[in-house]
């Protein structure tokens, strides 16, 4: 459709024989561009309601050929026949930013998802059948409007650098090395100045003007930009192969307008130029376009919010999330609260990355740390084996922040109990009872850390603790064996921090390590490999208690019958004898 016709179906001119503005002369014919906007944006609004209603797709169709064909000084121009002040003129290209950031806001909510009024929230994939297709109308405008964004800034840029060659040469030609050559040359050169500097003052206030104003409109309308893309280019019941292309493409154009490397780059910008208008990170525009949604009585209302609330806030790091602190860390905890396991499962990864990016101070600041202790302590009761794995590790990274790690405590004076105590000895009560397979493999991987950050300190948890080792010993995980391997590395951390408490404990840790040895010589279906690693930690386990038991363990392993042990027990049981041999032979 051409633009004679398109200003003739708003009603804005009254000849319909209207020329698509090509030059200045065109242009003052025609209505401003906000005025254009502003009845589209109406009329947007009107037929966005009705999903399936033909008005819709007609007017994106519509808006996609008006920013392919207009001309571009029209199109970005909010009134070419007005001449006013500067003051003025700032005041109407905001309006013109205004109205471009409405009529975004319409296309995009042309394909908005409908909202979901239940508690589940999420709605069947029959709801969404006709957003894919209208999303891809949408992308197509959307995409028209950021080509038209970019050609006019390289043309703006291309004259702003004529014109400062201009400028340059009047100046050389005003210098009084270029008018000491001939007689009567000051002169010529004064009447050259008082005729061409207005002139090129005036061009030279447009031209700077205009190559600022497309990075500014970028600016404005890219956030609506990016929520839309990111809703439409993810793999949910709401996108089809086409409308997920079509978002990558609208993407992948915004990030070539705006000179952005990669989504990093688009969301926090670049910390050199943050007072510059080129290459800004909008992170900041994103979350005031998502802040509405986020609150505890809406974000349930549509399934895209917290999916591009997460998108963004995990690829942005410190120092680009310190200032929005305060806003993205209550819609965390509501994700974090949540009965649906996948939504604490999200809100559960957002805080850790918080907790990562966040200055320790800042954390503390407003008792923020104690809140989301709070929020995760409550989901060490639950049994989703990814959640627990993520809140282990997330607890470990907070517990940091709240409290000195016990390991570190050498004050002559006897340790207060901490909240290092408390998760521990919730993770081992837990630990000891579970019985599924998968969940003892993610307790297993997640105590050697816990482990370390104790210390000496665990030799208060030593009972719950032999407890585990020994229960997680006996019990098999084929085929890898991860859960005895993590166990034997436990166990090794253990006899070095709280040796002297393992005297009274040989016999039951002697006995444990033994049974291993024998199942795992006997079991055939175990690999080479496999086998290899066991028999090596567990000897590693014996040749430690030995050590810290002064050679106690010899006469107990003299008593084990040799015609019942295996050749590579056997051989274990050499090494043992090898190690402690040396280990008395080096001592003073």
């Amino acid at each position: 459709m051409d633009l004679p016709s398109f200003l003739h179906h708003f009603q804005l001119s009254s000849s319909p024989k209207i020329s698509c503005p090509s030059s200045p002369d065109d242009q003052r014919s025609c209505p401003p561009i906000t005025e254009v906007l502003g009845q589209l944006q109406e009329k947007l609004i009107d037929a966005a309601g009705k999903a399936s209603n033909p008005e819709a797709t007609d007017l994106i169709g519509r808006s996609e050929e008006l920013f392919k064909k207009a001309n571009l000084h029209w199109l970005f121009s909010p009134d070419p026949t007005n001449q006013g002040d500067g003051q003025q003129n700032c005041g109407q290209w905001a309006e013109l930013q205004k109205r471009y950031v409405g009529v975004v806001q319409s296309l995009c909510q042309c394909a908005a998802l409908p909202v979901c009024e239940t508690d589940s929230g999420s709605l069947p994939a029959t709801s969404y059948q006709h957003i894919p297709a209208r999303a891809l109308s949408v992308c197509s405008a959307l995409s028209a409007l950021l080509d038209s964004l970019v050609d006019w800034e390289r043309r703006a840029e291309t004259k702003k650098a004529e014109t400062q060659g201009e400028r340059e040469g009047v100046r050389e030609r005003e210098s009084p090395e270029g008018a000491a050559g001939c007689n009567g040359g000051l002169s010529r050169s004064g009447n050259e100045t008082a005729v061409s500097s207005p002139c090129l003052q005036e061009t030279g206030g447009e031209m700077e003007l205009n190559s600022e104003a497309p990075v500014s409109l970028l600016h404005a309308v890219g956030p609506l930009c990016c929520v839309f893309a990111v809703t439409h280019f993810q793999d949910q019941p709401w996108t089809s192969a086409t409308s997920r292309e079509a978002a990558w493409s609208l993407m992948e154009l915004l990030l070539q307008a705006g000179g952005w490397k990669d989504h990093v780059h688009l969301l926090t910008g670049e910390e050199k130029e943050v007072k510059s208008r080129r290459r800004r990170g909008m992170f900041g525009g994103i979350m005031d376009i998502l802040q509405p949604d986020l609150t505890r009585e809406r974000w349930q209302c549509c399934e895209a919010v917290k999916l591009v609330f997460s998108w963004a806030l995990l690829q942005t790091s410190r120092p680009a999330l310190l200032p929005h602190l305060p806003r993205l860390l209550p819609p965390c905890l509501l994700l974090t609260d949540h009965h649906r396991p996948d939504n604490s499962l999200l809100g559960i990864r957002c805080l850790r990355h918080l907790l990562v990016n966040t200055p320790r101070a800042d954390l503390l600041q407003y008792n923020r740390a104690e809140v989301i202790y709070q929020a995760l302590y409550k989901h060490l009761y639950t049994t989703d084996p990814p959640l627990v794995k993520v809140v282990l590790s997330c607890l470990l990274d907070l517990l940091s922040v709240l409290e000195k790690p016990p390991s570190l405590h050498h004050h002559p004076s006897p340790r207060k109990p901490c909240r290092h105590d408390d998760v521990l000895r919730l993770f081992l009560t837990y630990m000891e009872m579970e019985h599924k397979v998968a969940l003892r493999r993610i307790y297993a991987s997640a105590l050697p850390k816990y482990i370390d950050r104790m210390g000496v300190a665990v030799s208060r948890h030593l009972r719950r603790m032999e407890r585990v080792v020994v229960g997680y010993l006996e019990v098999g995980d084929p085929p890898e064996e991860q859960s005895r391997l993590w166990i034997l590395e436990v166990l090794e951390k253990i006899i070095c921090v709280a040796w002297p408490r393992m005297e009274g404990r040989v016999c039951i840790l002697l006995r444990c390590l033994l049974r291993l040895l024998v199942d795992v010589s006997s079991d055939g279906q175990m690999r080479v490999s496999v086998r290899a690693e066991l028999t090596r930690h567990a000897c590693r386990c014996l040749t430690l208690l030995d050590c810290c038991t002064h050679g106690k363990l010899q006469p107990l392993l003299q008593q084990v019958d040799s015609s019942c042990a295996s050749d590579s027990v056997l051989k274990c049981f050499a090494t043992v004898t090898t190690a402690t041999a040396m280990s008395a032979h080096l001592e003073p």
